[in-house]
C-alpha cells in the first residue's frame, strides 16, 4: 500500500513524523491510516513483518504502530529486529493485541514502548502516537551529556548514565526497570555550569539488546537557577557545534 500523504508545504511536509503501521488485516490498514493522516503524520501502512524491515532500512520511521500477531513472525519480533537495524535511533514502537494474559505477556516481554488492546480505541491511538511525536520532537532539541546521576526511587539510590539534555528533561541509561510516570529523583553535574537537584518523571523508555534500559526523564518543579545552568549548558553546546560546522565547512 503506498503512503499517504495530506497536502501541505514542502516545509511542513519535512517535519511530519513517519509513521509505519504493520497487520495483515487491510481495515486496520486503511482505518487508522486515514485517521492518522488526518493529523498531519506520514503515514506508510503495509501487511508484513518482512515489507516492514525493508521500508525502515530504506527510510526509518520515527513511530511504528504493529499488530503482535502477523502472518510470517511475530510483532515483538519484529520490534526487536527493527532496534537492531540501522536508523533505529529514538524509534518508539506501539503493539496492538487482544486483551488476553498470554499476549499481553508476551508483549510485556518484548521490547515496546507501549501497548493498546483490541478494540483499538481511535482517541487513545492519536494520544499514543502523539505523545510519542511530541517526545522525539523535544529529543531532537537535546545536546549530549555524559555523566554520572545520581538517582532515587521510592528511598533507594542507584547510579545512571545520561545520554542528553535539555530544559525539559534528559536522557538516562540503567540496568533498573522503571515504570512509565514513575517519579525520580536526579542529580546530577552539567561541566562548567554547576550540579542539578531536582524530580522528574519516566515519560518513555527502550529496553535495548542487551537488557539495559533507556528512559526519557522529564523534569518536574526543576527551579528558575537550575533552568538557567540547563539553558547556559545547552547554549554552550550548540555554539560549540555551529562553530564547529563554521570550521569545517
Amino acid at each position: 500500500m503506498p503512503s499517504l500523504q495530506p497536502l501541505s508545504s514542502t516545509i511542513k511536509f519535512a517535519l511530519m513524523k513517519r509513521i509505519l503501521i504493520v497487520s495483515p488485516s487491510k481495515s486496520f490498514r486503511e482505518r487508522n491510516s486515514h485517521l492518522l493522516v488526518r493529523s498531519d503524520f506520514q503515514i506508510t501502512a503495509v501487511e508484513s513483518g518482512r515489507e516492514a524491515l525493508q521500508h525502515h532500512r530504506n527510510n526509518p520511521f520515527d513511530i511504528v504502530v504493529s499488530e503482535l500477531l502477523l502472518r510470517d513472525m511475530g510483532g515483538d519480533e519484529l520490534c526487536s529486529l527493527l532496534r537492531e537495524s540501522q536508523g533505529r535511533d529514538g524509534l518508539s514502537f506501539i503493539m496492538v493485541c487482544y486483551d488476553i494474559p498470554a499476549e499481553i505477556e508476551r508483549v510485556k516481554r518484548s521490547m515496546a514502548n507501549y501497548c493498546i488492546t483490541k478494540p483499538v480505541q481511535p482517541v487513545q491511538l492519536l494520544k499514543a502516537v502523539g505523545d510519542f511525536a511530541s517526545a522525539k520532537m523535544l529529543r531532537d532539541k537535546r545536546v549530549p551529556l555524559r555523566v554520572k546521576v545520581k538517582t532515587v526511587r521510592e528511598g533507594i539510590g542507584f547510579y545512571c548514565i545520561s545520554h542528553d539534555v535539555s530544559l525539559t528533561g534528559i536522557l538516562i541509561e540503567t540496568e533498573e526497570k522503571l515504570q512509565l510516570n514513575e517519579m525520580i529523583d536526579c542529580g546530577f553535574s552539567l561541566p562548567g555550569f554547576g550540579t542539578i537537584e531536582t524530580k522528574g518523571e519516566t515519560v518513555r523508555y527502550v529496553r535495548m539488546v542487551d537488557g539495559r534500559y533507556k528512559y526519557g526523564v522529564q523534569f518536574s518543579g526543576l527551579t528558575r537557577d537550575d533552568r538557567h545552568k540547563i539553558g547556559q549548558y545547552v547554549d554552550s553546546i550548540s555554539a560549540d557545534k555551529t562553530l564547529a560546522g563554521q570550521v569545517d565547512s
